[in-house]
């Protein structure tokens, strides 16, 4: 998510491909504010339509909470490790590999 001068992000374990975590935020999560407790909850085991139903590494394991936070996205990206699928949160809405998510690329992945 950009924030401020910088990017905030978090890496959830789980399903991060386009037809469950893509689908998931594309449906409940476009909400500025919900988006930021998203995040805020840190890095993730698997995201769930709802942030109570979210397993966290921090709230629902005891883990430390980490939340990544650079300069750009592509240190925020680094910090992480991502080896698979970037969802980013910017001006409202969801984007992947540069192109704002749709309904018809979470349909074409299924």
């Amino acid at each position: 998510m950009k924030d401020g001068d910088g990017y905030k992000g978090i890496y959830c374990h789980s399903d991060g491909y386009l037809s469950w975590n893509g689908k998931i935020l594309l449906e409940n999560y476009q909400d500025e504010n919900k988006v930021r407790e998203l995040i805020g909850l840190g890095h993730l085991s698997i995201l769930r339509p709802e942030l109570d139903c979210t397993t966290a590494y921090a709230r629902d394991r005891g883990e430390d909470l980490v939340v990544n936070v650079g300069p750009t996205l592509k240190s925020v990206e680094e910090q992480i490790g991502h080896n698979g699928y970037v969802y980013v949160f910017e001006n409202g809405k969801w984007h992947i590999n540069g192109e704002v998510l749709t309904k018809e690329m979470i349909d074409e992945d299924n």
